[in-house]
């Protein structure tokens, strides 16, 4: 069988035991040997096309993407001369030694998926934007054409889900700062697995092709491990997905907000940052009451202060990058803040105590919460608050409610069964409907996301007959929009509220250097008709939004329209 590559004495001896045998490379789990690199346009251009290569290669090259070399050393190792190069000419030649080092691509064409299933093509055409020598070119042409077929050492898909599990990365924490190299490892481990296996990249405000020239300057600026962690959070923002964010590690960016909060939690209603409740109201010694407007903090304006976060919160629309501000914005390394708030009689400043997060007794808010159960209001319209609803209580819920006038489904909040998608939704089916299909990625065509067959509910002769209710806002995200979907094709149900979180599908986790693990959404979820929800959300039938008068009147004023609907 032909080959394209002269085959080298360590490939020999690797192929004899591909999983213990690794090349060992200039570079330790500290120090990439590349502490900083002097930004120049060349040098941009260089490492831009790099990056690249590097991730093609990871996902695509057989001998790679089965696991043959470490595969962040051999990054961190070419650095070290690539970096030196000057012109296109020595740059190629450096590449293509690089790959041929990396040893032989049998000519094996892969299988094409059916075109009427696929979602997303792959982009490869920057091969063509750098101009490359030839040879170059061929050589990547042919990997892509004879692409790794099968196991990944990098990537598998979730048993039944089918979202994309990273596997097998080294999360450097221990790593020093400033160091060029593993911060380029970052941003090159990032954007390629985005790149080939995040399903709404074409969704994104900026073109994902341009972020990785940004971020270069961007990465190799960053001094400390702060800038880094900041840099990071940058970076995952660009690809607008209100799952998306650091859940593990960011221990400086946690600081930079502060390791002080107030009990009071806030929302932004009618564009104004408002208290909606406590945490512990015995905490509340500054007098802040339910409804109050906070218009400065610290002298500076709210809206300054969102300008300021907004870089560093990914959401898929404006409402979501809200709540997250508002989730961070009374929170500071002092231990009182100085607000000027508007309440009901008048504008006033006052001093707001803040407290560590373990002195808030966030459980104690939380089983508050939890304990709304499922009930039957007076007006006898059932209600089922989604976040209380426990395993196995859906035959009582429907046992309950099956003489009420109407059902109303709270989903403002996450769901805590699946019982109430798959035991509760065929309750609502007159008839049977088609209500979501997903996108998923294709391993051995890295960038190629395929459909599956619409998802379905049958008819129930004995479905509930009366009218159903679902409320959604901004806090409704991933499984509760999923829901909300499902709900929407049921009999005589209407969707009342604000558009949703634009987050669905089962969430995969990606680690980087220093110690991060971050979350994007894995798989695309669609209506049936290839409507997305990213960024969009569920549209609502009926739009109604809370007001400030209604928060400090006590008025769940969704409810009270839920209500009115049904009664109607």
């Amino acid at each position: 069988m032909r080959t394209f590559y002269l085959l080298s004495f360590c490939i020999l001896f690797w192929s004899c035991d591909a999983q213990t045998q690794k090349t060992v490379y200039n570079a330790n789990e500290k120090d990439s040997k590349t502490k900083n690199i002097s930004i120049i346009s060349e040098t941009t251009d260089h490492l831009e096309l790099l990056g690249h290569i590097w991730g093609f290669l990871k996902y695509h090259h057989p001998i790679v993407a089965k696991g043959g070399f470490n595969w962040d050393f051999e990054l961190l190792d070419i650095l070290q001369t690539y970096t030196k190069t000057t012109g296109t000419i020595q740059r190629d030649e450096v590449l293509i030694n690089w790959i041929n080092s990396l040893g032989d691509v049998e000519e094996d064409k892969a299988d094409e998926t059916n075109p009427d299933r696929i979602k997303i093509n792959p982009n490869i055409n920057w091969i063509n934007d750098y101009s490359l020598s030839q040879t170059l070119k061929d050589q990547l042409q042919f990997i892509y054409e004879n692409r790794h077929q099968g196991r990944q050492e990098y990537i598998k898909m979730a048993s039944y889900i089918g979202n994309p599990k990273f596997i097998n990365e080294s999360s450097y924490d221990s790593i020093s700062y400033p160091d060029a190299g593993f911060n380029l490892l970052s941003l090159f481990r990032y954007w390629n697995a985005i790149e080939y296996f995040y399903p709404y990249k074409y969704l994104t405000d900026k073109d994902w092709g341009s972020v990785l020239r940004e971020y270069i300057p961007v990465f190799l600026g960053a001094q400390s491990e702060l800038d880094y962690e900041l840099v990071v959070s940058r970076l995952i923002a660009e690809i607008n997905d209100s799952h998306a964010g650091i859940v593990k590690g960011s221990d400086k960016v946690n600081e930079w907000y502060g390791k002080h909060e107030s009990s009071a939690l806030v929302k932004f209603i009618e564009n104004q940052l408002v208290v909606t409740d406590f945490y512990n109201p015995d905490l509340n010694s500054s007098n802040l009451q339910i409804g109050d407007i906070i218009l400065k903090i610290d002298s500076v304006p709210v809206n300054h202060i969102v300008s300021k976060l907004r870089p560093y919160l990914s959401a898929s629309n404006e409402p979501v990058l809200l709540r997250k501000v508002a989730s961070n914005i009374l929170r500071s390394d002092k231990q009182a803040l100085d607000l000027k708030i508007l309440t009901s009689k008048g504008e006033k400043n006052i001093i707001l105590p803040l407290y560590k997060r373990d002195t808030l007794k966030l459980n104690k808010w939380v089983k508050r919460v939890m304990s709304n159960q499922y009930r039957v209001l007076d007006e006898n319209i059932g209600y089922v608050p989604a976040v209380s609803v426990k395993d196995g209580e859906v035959s009582s819920i429907k046992k309950l409610f099956k003489d009420t006038k109407g059902i109303i489904i709270d989903l403002r909040n996450y769901p805590n069964t699946t019982d109430l998608l798959y035991k509760l939704v065929p309750y609502f089916m007159s008839s049977k409907k088609q209500f979501a299909m997903f996108s998923r990625a294709n391993t051995e065509h890295p960038g190629e996301f395929v459909l599956a067959e619409p998802l379905k509910f049958s008819r129930n002769k004995k479905h509930y007959p009366n009218k159903v209710v679902v409320l959604v806002n901004e806090y409704s995200q991933s499984l509760a929009e999923y829901m909300a979907m499902a709900y929407q094709v049921g009999h005589n149900t209407t969707i009342l509220g604000s558009a949703t979180a634009g987050a669905d599908g089962d969430v995969s986790y990606i680690d980087l250097p220093g110690g991060l693990k971050t979350v994007i959404t894995g798989i695309g979820v669609y209506y049936p008709d290839g409507r997305e929800t990213q960024r969009v959300g569920i549209t609502p039938d009926i739009i109604i939004r809370p007001t400030i008068q209604g928060v400090r009147n006590n008025r769940d004023e969704l409810l009270d329209k839920a209500i009115e609907l049904i009664l109607k």
